[in-house]
C-alpha cells in the first residue's frame, strides 16, 4: 500500500471523527439547556409546594385542637358524613328521576 493511500484514508478517518466530535458537541449543548430549563421548572415546583407546605402548616395551626377526642371520634364523625354523602346522593337520585 502506498504512502498517498494511507494518507488518504487518515484524512477520511479523521473526517468522521472530526464530524462525530461536532455532532456530539451539539447534542451536548442541546441536552445542557434543556437540563437547564428542567432545573428551573424543578425550582419553580419546589417553590410552590414550599408555599403550599406553609399555608397547610397554617391551616392546621389555625384549627382548634380537640380536647380527649381521639381516634374513636374521628370515626363517629367519618360515619356521619358517610351517612350525609349517603343522603345527599339519594336526593340527588330522586331530583334527576322526578
Amino acid at each position: 500500500m502506498d504512502w498517498s493511500n494511507k494518507v488518504d484514508r487518515m484524512e477520511a478517518k479523521i473526517k468522521r471523527v472530526a464530524d462525530k466530535i461536532e455532532r456530539l458537541q451539539s447534542a451536548n449543548a442541546s441536552l445542557q439547556q434543556e437540563n437547564d430549563e428542567l432545573r428551573t421548572q424543578l425550582a419553580g415546583q419546589q417553590e410552590k409546594v414550599n408555599v403550599l407546605k406553609d399555608k397547610l402548616n397554617e391551616a392546621q395551626r389555625s384549627l382548634p385542637v380537640p380536647s380527649g377526642e381521639g381516634p374513636e371520634r374521628s370515626k363517629k364523625l367519618n360515619k356521619q358524613i358517610d351517612q350525609y354523602i349517603r343522603e345527599i346522593d339519594k336526593c340527588i337520585e330522586w331530583l334527576q328521576n322526578a
